[in-house]
């Protein structure tokens, strides 16, 4: 953690006391884990596949259900010809489908760039037109605008995959091996 001083009004520099806690606080760096992110969720998912993974406004799920619904969304990200190292844009809302969208775009190989829903349709145009992606995932909400805001195949996620899911049958594509030095989130700041 790095203090600095900002032009913020009422901002103040850390005292003495706040510096040497931070100091304290980093003074022993983790070790590294070469791995991918989703490796390691699969294994909590395995371990403890009914604790608690995300709890949202929109409501929960557990490491099972996470697991289930992203592997669910990385192989239909496959099974439309998508292939590894491809940009994903998400148009969502804050919920608990951003983080089942993410998983299954990082799982099938892909970079996820998560759009910000409030910004005006100029600036996500912007941000396409730069990226590049391949696909788009949405929500119920953000379908109708994100068919506007270019041409590209989208998959809605909402709570009619808990259903589907469920019933879905051994996948007939294999997903990508992934390796820890792929890229698997792209931002853009303003």
């Amino acid at each position: 953690m790095v203090a600095t001083k900002t032009n913020a009004p009422n901002a103040t520099s850390p005292s003495l006391q706040e510096l040497d806690e931070i100091w304290v606080g980093n003074a022993v760096v983790p070790e590294s884990i070469i791995g991918c992110v989703h490796d390691l969720i699969t294994e909590v998912a395995q371990r403890q596949p009914d604790a608690l993974a995300v709890c949202a406004w929109d409501g929960d799920f557990t490491y099972a259900q996470l697991s289930t619904l992203s592997d669910h969304v990385a192989h239909h990200i496959c099974e439309i010809g998508i292939p590894p190292r491809s940009p994903i844009t998400l148009l969502f809302p804050k919920s608990r489908w951003t983080c089942v969208a993410m998983l299954g775009i990082i799982k099938a190989g892909c970079a996820a760039i998560a759009l910000d829903s409030t910004h005006p349709d100029a600036r996500i145009r912007s941000i396409i037109s730069h990226a590049q992606p391949k696909a788009m995932i949405c929500c119920a909400t953000t379908r109708k605008r994100a068919s506007r805001l270019g041409d590209l195949p989208f998959l809605q996620l909402d709570d009619s995959l808990l259903e589907i899911a469920d019933t879905v049958k051994q996948q007939t594509i294999a997903l990508p091996v992934v390796s820890s030095r792929d890229i698997v989130y792209i931002s853009f700041t303003s």
